[in-house]
């Protein structure tokens, strides 16, 4: 399967080595289609190979895995006889022989003891698969040098991809995020759910995308596949583990009251139970969760004993006198999934039979605050909405807000723009005292989808005492990249509670356009943490967005991956923030262009075309920018053209500080002169801290004086934030005025930098050459053939899939560090010659 080649090419490359190689993973992880791989890799090869597969059988019957090596050689043997069978072996077999062994943990003691013997005695290879914490050491001792394979549970990204081929098509984001929760990344899992659940018909296809149709996944065909998982348990581990699945999460020092905590280990080496939440928490949880479902025979969302909001993070300290250390590695993304969706679909529930019964205008807000954006919900929320409002003035602010939602639902549901407005103009008419607060937050909602963004003065935005104005100003001003208004606006309201969750996502990102990043980062990491603990889905998604673009900022890969794994797995936010989700996928759409994976590329992108406009006030949020990074990234010209014309595009909107991020984007992407000087506009709207040494490095890379743009270089602090986007835009001019022919540019350039550049631009030939060596044939072919074919084309000519092609570019991009296609040509191209 494609998402094993990384593993199966590791393993090919250390049997070639003369290594030994033991594959490690968890029923179902596909720890065994890594082995067929290698088996099928070292075939082609002409290295003999003989293949045997413990199981039931082999495991209870004596000499049974030696039987299979036997009848591979074509030999009769008296496995009883061990002796001997030791001899015939040693010399039916060539020393460059290699046994893959499926299943150790499944074979019998004798087998596996003689082919130990025949190993010592004549140098054979192995290469085998066992489960995490059964291994049989005693029986078949490793042998150095050998090469230790983990499989763990697949991340996000690869398990979007394996649900694309799975169902032969794009998923749908709540339905990943579905799979995700309850598989945890189970390869095997994965498959089984999405198969089986279409073949029941709990998915269907929706606008050419697969999609659930209950929000279930169970279904009693997975019955047999999860007892399968829990074969190989003892009575005492099947029974926590079945505790666990009805009761969980469950506190530790709970579980210690009835069972062992050796017991305990052994199902954390198994993966059978995670922590939950972060290294505070002290409950643990049944792994992976569909294992709830096959012991309560339901697949819902909900927790087996729902979570309250404070047990989520609070630590559950009457619980935590036990000093026992767990293991780090747990389900932390379908945990988040899980906790979101449960809460979401219990509060959606209750809410709306909490208003069938006392229709007040306030339980119609209870429901709309959380059923708005959901297409399930579409009919209740119009009789809600039919029901609850009134032709007469608004009278308190529980009728503003009522109407407010009603704005947001004919703007962004509706798309009903006129209406929308005629709505807003005829409450300043009705009702002069409520209307001036719906039309700021209507400007603020239009700004947020594409309309030009009005602001607001700092003292208007400090002299609300709306919430809901509030936030809209405070929005507004932020989108302006006006800092000053900002600071005034909050320290305005400081010491007010009902704006403190305003607070907590406006901060960090003040704090970043100021010029702190990583003190952004750190406030809004924290401020997530309690977002999570109330699942405040609009909050987490602001800061995960905001944490994510720092990460971006600093060049922390890492944490800008996980930020829109954890952002993207929580869902929409409803639907004023929709264009935020949109930017996630985005940044995502981008990050996948950039690995190769254009299948998944693609996936994301129309994902954020159904929430994001054409042009957006932040990165990422805006269509246009995505159309241009991927379809001109090879035609340098248009590239800058597009992209100054979409930097400018987005200063005249008010948009300011995604001009500058937009033309930042574009200028790493690919160095130009329309762009540098629409970047120095853009910051002339906005003069941010956090970007003035970049545009000022922008500008001196433009002007062509190396020497004048190294002395500069020279004088920048050690610590200061701005050192890495710095060094991809000198990266990128770099890379300019190596293609422009003006090497010796591009040689002091390289060598006058204070640090070193990106690896695509500084390695030394040798370096270079040896990454360019790691690849393998095909991969070179391939590679050299990427910067002027597209992905079909490739395929046709070479006679082979389109997906082999883009999981041999993925690869070649990652084991060379090339940034894109183009580029790895260019340098198989030059090494070539």
């Amino acid at each position: 399967m494609f998402i094993f080649e990384e593993a199966s090419e590791r393993a090919f490359a250390a049997i070639r080595a003369g290594q030994h190689v033991r594959v490690v993973g968890r029923r179902l992880s596909g720890r065994s289609s890594v082995l067929r791989e290698l088996v099928s890799a070292l075939e082609s090869s002409g290295i003999p190979v003989i293949a045997a597969s413990g199981g039931t059988i082999a495991n209870g019957q004596v000499g049974y895995t030696i039987d299979q090596v036997a009848a591979s050689l074509n030999l009769e043997l008296d496995a009883r006889n061990a002796f001997a069978t030791v001899d015939s072996l040693s010399q039916a077999l060539s020393p460059g022989t290699v046994i893959a062994l499926d299943n150790v943990h499944n074979m019998d003691a004798l087998s596996l003891q003689v082919l130990s013997a025949v190993r010592e005695r004549i140098g054979l290879r192995f290469a085998t698969t066992e489960l995490p914490g059964k291994s049989r050491i005693a029986d078949l001792p490793p042998v150095w040098p050998e090469t230790l394979i983990w499989v763990p549970d697949l991340d996000l990204t690869s398990s979007a991809l394996l649900a694309h081929h799975t169902l032969d098509g794009p998923v749908d984001t709540r339905l990943l995020s579905l799979v995700y929760s309850k598989s945890g990344g189970n390869t095997g899992l994965i498959v089984a759910l999405l198969e089986s659940a279409r073949d029941t018909g709990l998915l269907e296809l929706r606008n050419e995308v697969w999609v659930s149709r209950t929000g279930h996944l169970w279904n009693a065909n997975l019955t047999s596949l999860l007892d399968g998982l829990l074969y190989d348990l003892s009575e005492e581990e099947l029974g926590l583990v079945t505790w666990l699945a009805k009761e969980g999460p469950v506190p530790v020092s709970v579980v210690l009251q009835e069972h062992t905590e050796k017991t305990l280990h052994r199902l954390f080496e198994q993966r059978f139970v995670a922590r939950v939440g972060d290294e505070e928490s002290g409950l643990i949880q049944v792994w992976p969760l569909i294992l709830s479902a096959r012991f309560q025979q339901a697949d819902t969302f909900s927790v087996p004993r729902p979570l309250s909001h404070g047990e989520v993070f609070a630590g559950l300290t009457a619980h935590r006198t036990h000093a026992f250390s767990l293991p780090l590695e747990g389900g932390d993304l379908a945990y988040i999934a899980r906790g979101f969706a449960s809460h979401e679909e219990t509060t959606i529930q209750q809410s709306f039979l909490t208003w069938q019964a006392n229709p007040t205008t306030e339980n119609a807000l209870n429901y709309l605050n959380v059923a708005l954006g959901f297409d399930e919900e579409r009919l209740n929320i119009l009789s809600v909405f039919d029901a609850s409002l009134k032709d007469s003035a608004i009278s308190d602010r529980n009728d503003a807000v009522l109407y407010y939602r009603y704005v947001q639902w004919l703007l962004l549901v509706e798309h009903d723009r006129d209406q929308a407005r005629a709505l807003v103009e005829a409450l300043f008419v009705r009702s002069p005292q409520w209307g001036p607060v719906i039309s700021d937050i209507f400007n603020f909602l239009q700004a947020l989808h594409g309309a030009p963004a009005r602001a607001a003065s700092p003292k208007q935005i400090g002299d609300s005492d709306d919430v809901l104005r509030h936030d809209a100003r405070l929005g507004t001003a932020l989108i302006h990249g006006d800092v000053s208004a900002i600071r005034e606006g909050l320290e305005a309201v400081k010491g007010r509670l009902s704006l403190n969750y305003v607070r907590s996502y406006i901060e960090p990102a003040l704090l970043f356009l100021d010029g702190s990043v990583r003190t952004s980062i750190d406030t809004a990491i924290a401020h997530r943490k309690e977002a999570l603990a109330r699942f405040d889905r609009v909050s987490y998604l602001t800061l995960s967005y905001t944490m994510a673009l720092g990460a971006q900022y600093l060049g922390d890969d890492q944490l800008m991956s996980t930020s829109l794994s954890e952002a993207s797995i929580i869902g929409r936010p409803g639907i004023v923030f929709s264009s935020i989700h949109g930017a996630i996928f985005a940044l995502k759409a981008i990050e996948s262009h950039q690995h190769g994976h254009h299948a998944h590329r693609d996936d994301l992108l129309r994902e954020a075309k159904t929430v994001a406009p054409a042009v957006g006030p932040f990165f990422g949020m805006g269509t246009d920018f995505l159309t241009a990074f991927f379809e001109l990234e090879d035609q340098p010209e248009d590239f800058d053209r597009a992209m100054a014309e979409l930097t400018m595009r987005h200063v005249k909107m008010g948009y300011h500080v995604g001009a500058i991020q937009v033309a930042v984007a574009a200028l790493i992407a690919q160095w130009g002169s329309r762009t540098v000087t629409a970047l120095g506009k853009a910051f002339d709207a906005a003069p941010l801290n956090s970007y003035a040494r970049i545009v000022h490095a922008a500008n001196l890379l433009e002007e062509g004086d190396a020497q004048a743009a190294t002395d500069w270089a020279h004088t920048l602090p050690e610590y200061a934030e701005e050192w890495h986007l710095i060094g991809q835009l000198w990266s990128s001019a770099v890379r300019s005025a190596a293609h422009d022919g003006r090497e010796h540019d591009a040689k002091s350039l390289v060598e006058g930098f204070p640090r070193p550049l990106d690896s695509q631009d500084t390695d030394s030939h040798d370096t270079a050459r040896e990454s360019l060596e790691r690849l393998s044939k095909r991969e070179r072919e391939i590679g050299l053939l990427a910067g002027e074919l597209s992905n079909p084309e490739i395929a046709e000519r070479l006679s082979i899939s389109r997906r082999t092609v883009e999981n041999h570019i993925s690869s070649a991009l990652k084991k060379t560090v090339s940034s894109d296609r183009a580029e790895l040509s260019l340098r198989l191209k030059s090494f070539s010659l």
